[in-house]
Parts: structure tokens; C-alpha cells; sequence
């Protein structure tokens, strides 16, 4: 598990990256919300323009992405590796079809693909 986790924080603070170098009108970060059950939430946490470090608690907007804790097969999404990148089909469910997998050489940031950088708005449609 710790191999998850620190995978985990490496994807978070390479969303963030993405974020904050989209120079967006109103800074924004990316949290997990829940540390348990199959599938952790990241939620996408916006912030005054007179806070542009952050250091406030922000306000969540939005869910990101979604990010399997464990090895799972359901009729709705089929199978699910540990550690894949799944686009949020609303707030509390993920959409299907894996977008790339926080253990893959280039940590879940650039898609099943590989050829593009996750973009500042999430995981990219298929």
C-alpha cells in the first residue's frame, strides 16, 4: 500500500502542476476527498483570487477523476485495475473505461495513449 500511496501523491502533485500552469482565472488544486473504499475521490478545490497560495481550505467544485483502490470487476464498468484513472461519471460514481493508471511510466498523467498531457479540465474523453 505504501507504493500506492506515494504513486497517489506523485498523480496529485502532477495534476496540480497541470492546474496551476493553466494559469486559470481563480487558483485551483486538486485534493482527494476519501481515503477509503474501491474507487478515492479527487475533488477539485477553487480558492479566492486574494489567496493565490493556497493556503485557505478552498472550497470544493467538482470531482476530477476518480482513482481505483483495488482490483474490481462490475457489470457496469468491467474490469478495474488498481491504480487506474477513471473520468467521473457524476459526483459519486466513475465513468467507465480506464484513462491511464498511476503506476504507468508516465504516472497516469498523459492517458491510455501516452501521447498527450492530461489537461488542467481532467482525464481526457475517449
Amino acid at each position: 500500500m505504501a507504493d500506492f500511496n506515494a504513486a497517489l501523491d506523485a498523480f496529485i502533485a502532477g495534476v496540480n502542476r497541470i492546474s496551476l500552469a493553466a494559469k486559470l482565472h481563480c487558483p485551483r488544486c486538486v485534493r482527494l476527498r476519501s481515503g477509503q473504499g474501491k474507487y478515492l475521490a479527487l475533488d477539485v478545490i477553487e480558492f479566492d483570487r486574494d489567496d493565490p497560495q493556497m493556503e485557505g481550505d478552498g472550497r470544493p467544485t467538482s470531482v476530477f477523476c476518480f482513482v481505483a483502490a483495488e482490483e474490481t470487476t462490475t457489470k457496469g464498468l468491467g474490469l478495474v485495475s488498481v491504480g487506474d484513472v477513471l473520468k467521473a461519471a457524476g459526483y459519486k460514481k466513475p465513468a467507465k473505461h480506464a484513462r491511464g493508471n498511476i503506476f504507468d511510466d508516465h504516472n497516469g498523467l498523459r492517458g491510455r495513449s501516452g501521447q498527450r498531457e492530461m489537461a488542467w479540465t481532467g482525464p481526457e474523453y475517449l
